[in-house]
């Protein structure tokens, strides 16, 4: 307090969601001027920063507190993109999962973070394929999409800032797709002649959609 008509108040947030901030001289509303807690970065809506240098705001004022740092130690994923799965066929585009993208509090983050993972898929031919993120409609939610279409032993990775998230690399076991003509052969002396009262014989390998 640096006079007696300037009041001071703070207030410790470390837990990320929508907040509103009213201040009134009796029956009037006031402005005020908001410095964010530099751990926990604070949005006032519409698209103004209370971090450096602070902001000045009319009350009431709404604001979104989008959480700290990511932490990949609290980041969680799960879907069926990180289990084991079969290629469903010919036009498989891909499986996914979801991922909470969290800070060193435990907040989930009030903010698109698409563009701060990262999602490789390694398997044991040796290839490296790299799938993407997008938000989702729930805060701190994004969906993390990759098409492996060939079977066998994958490590699905995440990664955000060099580092791994909780649980990753996932072991993702991808079986072949279903039977497909294409790829299916026909073979054996029964394609070609065959005697009267006697046995064709043919040989039927079948293909995979994918291998």
């Amino acid at each position: 307090i640096r006079s007696r008509e300037e009041v001071s108040y703070s207030r410790v947030i470390t837990k990320s969601g929508y907040y509103q901030i009213q201040v009134k001289l009796g029956n009037a509303l006031v402005q005020g001027l908001g410095c964010s807690y530099p751990q926990v970065a604070a949005v006032l809506m519409p698209g103004m920063t209370t971090a450096g240098p602070c902001s000045q705001w009319q009350s009431p004022a709404h604001f979104r507190v989008i959480g700290g740092a990511i932490d990949p130690k609290n980041c969680r994923a799960f879907g069926p993109g990180l289990k084991n799965y079969a290629i469903p066929g010919q036009g498989f585009e891909g499986t996914s999962f979801l991922l909470n993208s969290m800070d060193t509090f435990g907040n989930v983050r009030m903010d698109d973070d698409s563009d701060l993972f990262q999602l490789v898929v390694t398997s044991e031919v040796a290839t490296t394929l790299f799938g993407e993120f997008t938000a989702t409609t729930t805060p701190g939610e994004l969906e993390g999409k990759y098409a492996q279409v060939v079977a066998g032993i994958n490590n699905v990775m995440i990664l955000t800032g060099g580092q791994q998230i909780f649980g990753s690399p996932f072991t993702v076991d991808v079986e072949p797709g279903e039977p497909y003509y294409l790829s299916s052969k026909v073979t054996g002396n029964g394609l070609f002649f065959a005697r009267k009262d006697s046995p064709a014989g043919l040989v039927l390998k079948i293909g995979r959609a994918h291998v």
